[in-house]
């Protein structure tokens, strides 16, 4: 009896570590007495395997630790690439964009205040050119007083007036250009290229802030369904934990079949494939369009009494016909029709 119970505790503390966070095993159910002997069969090759969507399944994570502040995708869910699925907690990287975007506009506003607007250029050419008018007319009116003023016509003071008027009006036109040639060039050089840079800098921190920002969020990376979300709101997740999501597009499913190395070279590309479940029941059917180059180990119990535990096996991949409920990660046996083997002797 003290031995029972102290097995029942171990199998309680197995099943609460393992969590609710690890990845679901493949989906099967152990055979009864007699099931499966209908399998047998010369014009077959029956092999495990199990489902799985087309190109494969997408493991989603983030690449950085932090507690999750929505879960936005449940198991089962349709979700189109670039959907929001996790965000984890960000108020940090979103103060420091905030501040980077503070430091950006900053920088910006002391580049323009050393360059000069369009308007501004053309406020200083329209006031040249308004002075250089009043100019030209000061000195024709200085050059007709001074042949007037030498035929005794006027008085001398009266030339001396307008000459130095004429004086007055060139010196106001030479400072109206000064100022449209400093204008146009702006602030010196080298203060121009500091400024630059500060704003450069600036740039590059708010691209910076913005990414570190976007990496805590999970988006799906393909049109598909969510085949396996287990975290919720509030945990703490980091990236050596494993994938947060699981994807895979099931409009189109395959299933894998670990084929024994005997029975390798017994199966074609294009042969027909009747799948079962464990009891015998017909799931679906599909045909053979990929077999693996090499061997590997078997990871699918066949649960014969004879089976060998080190048998070498070869993948074979199968296209289901559509439509069809099979789901990722079922088991099923695949029976693949050898007639074309005899056909091609």
């Amino acid at each position: 009896m003290g031995a029972n119970r102290m097995a029942w505790g171990v199998a309680v503390v197995a099943l609460a570590l393992a969590g609710c966070h690890a990845r679901p095993t493949i989906e099967k159910k152990q055979a009864a007495a007699g099931e499966g002997r209908h399998l047998v069969d010369a014009s077959v090759v029956t092999a495990p395997g199990s489902v799985e969507p087309w190109f494969g399944e997408v493991k989603l994570a983030s690449t950085e630790p932090g507690r999750l502040s929505e879960v936005l995708a449940v198991e089962g869910q349709l979700v189109k690439q670039g959907d929001l699925l996790v965000r984890l907690e960000r108020s940090q990287q979103q103060h420091a964009v905030l501040i980077a975007e503070s430091e950006l506009r900053q920088a910006a506003a002391l580049l323009a205040g050393v360059s000069s607007t369009k308007e501004e250029v053309q406020a200083a050419a329209a006031e040249v050119e308004a002075a250089a008018a009043r100019a030209n007319q000061r000195r024709r009116e200085s050059q007709r007083a001074a042949s007037l003023g030498a035929s005794g016509v006027l008085a001398v003071e009266a030339v001396e007036q307008l000459a130095a008027a004429s004086v007055v009006e060139d010196a106001a036109l030479a400072a109206g250009e000064a100022r449209l040639l400093a204008i146009k060039r702006g602030a010196r050089s080298s203060e121009r290229q500091q400024l630059r840079a500060r704003w450069e800098s600036a740039q590059a921190r708010l691209a910076d802030a913005q990414a570190a920002l976007m990496r805590r969020e999970v988006r799906a990376t393909i049109d598909g369904t969510v085949l396996w979300s287990r975290y919720h709101a509030g945990e703490y997740y980091s990236p050596g934990q494993g994938p947060l999501l699981v994807l895979g597009d099931m409009k189109r499913p395959q299933v894998c079949l670990e084929v024994d190395d005997t029975d390798g070279e017994l199966v074609l590309v294009g042969a027909k494939v009747v799948l079962r479940t464990d009891g015998g029941e017909l799931l679906g059917r599909g045909s053979v369009v990929r077999i693996a180059s090499s061997l590997g180990s078997r990871s699918l119990s066949t649960e014969r009494p004879t089976e060998r535990t080190d048998a070498r096996v070869r993948e074979v991949f199968v296209e289901v016909e559509t439509p069809t409920t099979l789901s990722s990660g079922q088991r099923v046996w695949g029976q693949i029709d050898r007639a074309a083997r005899h056909a091609a002797r």
